[in-house]
């Protein structure tokens, strides 16, 4: 698969992918590669998101304005199963390399292509980010406590969960194609859409009742069946309706990372794992999600030297030992 993504939600969808075994190609500029390498935080000059969101990975830059370039990545499409992209619809399409272009040179060609609010509609040539879907999808309005301002949340979990819906998407398309439905697909993930999706329960709400869910200290958005206090500093209860007792309230430490990547469960279960990185020595990352009985997904490589794998790439894919 080719990852043409930026900044996080395509290059992390490409990431989960990858960590599954999908053999994913890095396009990057030629001219510093891509911009998630100086995003902060760096540790010795090296950007941790780009680490994150690049493992096994392998990287090769391309100038997608040339004609040259843009003819080899086409190049590479036609080898592709799945092109994963995430920039402000009609990018893709001034480039010459819309969903309509790829599909002429791979007839079954998946491209997931993440935006802010989608290829249609008033709002598709705004640019936006993650907290951005997070106020327009209405997480914001229902976090925090009673009578505050919106509160966004500690980690873009747009991004994260449109990353996580587009490898879905990716996955079903594909199941889709080897069950005998020829064809390209395209598939739209919208930002805020993912958001909204999780909150299915208070548009629900309103819709029947026409009460608006909002932050509240002690009821979840989601409805009065579960309710979360805090009990004393680090501890949370939460307490549901609908069960009986003695079910009814568990108590949860709030973990910090540090006690989080410490804890006994966390080590038993060999969540945190550990590769050598070439330039940051040894370092932590998180294993695969989901897991599997069989053939388990692995992290394979860490996040690639920009153009690192070019010569591989042209081998491996187009039979070619130069480039």
């Amino acid at each position: 698969m080719i990852d043409l993504g930026q900044v996080l939600a395509g290059p992390l969808c490409a990431a989960l992918l990858g960590d599954l075994g999908a053999d994913v190609v890095k396009v990057e500029k030629r001219e510093g590669g891509d911009d998630f390498r100086r995003q902060a935080p760096l540790h010795r000059g090296v950007s941790l998101w780009w680490t994150a969101s690049a493992h096994d990975k392998r990287s090769i830059a391309l100038d997608l304005k040339g004609e040259a370039d843009r003819a080899l990545f086409l190049r590479l499409v036609a080898e592709a199963d799945v092109v994963t992209a995430n920039f402000v619809p009609g990018t893709l399409e001034r480039l010459g390399l819309g969903f309509d272009d790829l599909r002429r040179v791979n007839p079954a060609i998946v491209l997931v292509f993440v935006s802010g609010y989608g290829p249609d509609g008033p709002y598709r040539e705004r640019r936006a980010f993650g907290r951005n879907a997070e106020a327009f999808g209405g997480l914001a309005s229902v976090t925090g406590y009673a009578d505050s301002v919106p509160m966004p949340t500690g980690f873009p979990v747009a991004d994260g969960f449109s990353a996580a819906f587009g490898a879905l998407g990716a996955v079903a398309a594909l199941y889709r194609s080897r069950r005998g439905e020829r064809g390209a697909t395209l598939v739209d993930v919208a930002l805020y859409e993912t958001i909204l999706r999780l909150l299915e329960v208070p548009v629900r709400v309103y819709d029947r009742t026409g009460v608006v869910p909002s932050a509240s200290d002690t009821v979840s958005a989601m409805g009065e069946r579960f309710a979360v206090s805090e009990i004393e500093p680090g501890l949370f209860t939460s307490t549901s309706s609908w069960q009986s007792e003695p079910e009814r309230e568990t108590t949860t430490p709030v973990l910090s990372i540090d006690r989080l990547v410490e804890s006994p469960h966390v080590r038993a279960r060999g969540t945190i794992l550990r590769r050598e990185d070439p330039r940051l020595g040894e370092v932590a990352l998180v294993g695969v999600v989901p897991r599997f009985s069989r053939t388990p997904g692995e992290i394979r490589r860490t996040a690639p030297a920009l153009d690192a794998d070019r010569d591989a790439i042209l081998r491996d894919w187009l039979g070619e030992g130069h480039g």
